[in-house]
């Protein structure tokens, strides 16, 4: 694992007690974190590492079976750092905002994945920690977490501002509803922006000709005519918009 610069972050997390968000520190002005993870060597690595920072007071709580999360709630660290499984990590971000709700929590996701990051995001998650990132970002991830600061990968913001502005544009007296994928949550921000099928296609990194599919079939859903009108409220005519969260590897 990469040695973690010190200095920098450190600093950041020292401003951290001047500030109003965010959790205060402990009465020695140190941050407590503690580390669930399944596989022993990547916990007791993850321990080592934090440990070198000063105003980090980092413990292992083991495999995040149920004798580790009652140890957890009886802690109450400023910081629970998850290493688990996505199907496991999810329950276990329940547990711990349910057991301690003023601790931050930061899960280590095993993988890039849209739908089980949002998953964690409505589970109570306070930042994520993506495959390929350095030390320095984990180290990152922990400050923020302690200024009261929420880290999410660049999609994950844009899918939740298109789930935003989806559901601000639904028609609230519309019965029906028209069920959105998150792909198709993205292209109505974008086109909302007046961008053109080849512009959502660089910006999304996908063929003109499935922006065409997609837009199509946003206007069969919304029951509009024109492709400016997508996301916009038109009542007695739009359909309620509600997004619901899909494997983008199955869309296209």
């Amino acid at each position: 694992m990469t040695a973690f610069c010190s200095g920098e972050e450190d600093g950041k997390m020292a401003s951290a007690r001047h500030s109003g968000s965010g959790r205060p520190p402990n009465s020695n002005g140190s941050f407590t974190v503690a580390v669930v993870g399944h596989v022993r060597f990547y916990r007791e690595s993850l321990v080592q590492s934090l440990s070198r920072h000063r105003q980090l007071i980092v413990v292992d709580l083991g495999v995040g079976d149920q004798e580790s999360l009652e140890r957890l709630a009886h802690l109450r660290p400023d910081i629970a750092l998850v290493d688990l499984p996505a199907g496991s990590a999810a329950q276990v971000v329940r547990q711990l905002t349910a057991s301690t709700p003023r601790s931050r929590i930061i899960v280590l996701a095993p993988e890039d994945n849209e739908v089980a990051l949002l998953a964690l995001l409505e589970a109570g998650v306070s930042g994520f920690v993506l495959p390929g990132a350095s030390g320095d970002d984990l180290v990152s991830a922990v400050g923020e977490a302690t200024r009261g600061e929420l880290r999410l990968p660049p999609r994950i913001t844009a899918a939740l501002v298109a789930r935003l502005r989806t559901t601000a544009s639904g028609c609230s007296n519309a019965p029906e509803q028209a069920h959105l994928t998150v792909r198709e949550s993205e292209i109505v921000g974008l086109l909302e922006q007046r961008l053109t099928n080849k512009e959502i296609a660089t910006r999304l990194g996908i063929e003109p000709g499935t922006v065409k599919g997609h837009v199509h079939h946003l206007l069969e859903k919304t029951g509009v005519r024109r492709r400016s009108d997508v996301g916009e409220r038109h009542p007695g005519r739009t359909k309620r918009l509600t997004l619901i969260a899909r494997d983008r590897n199955t869309e296209e």
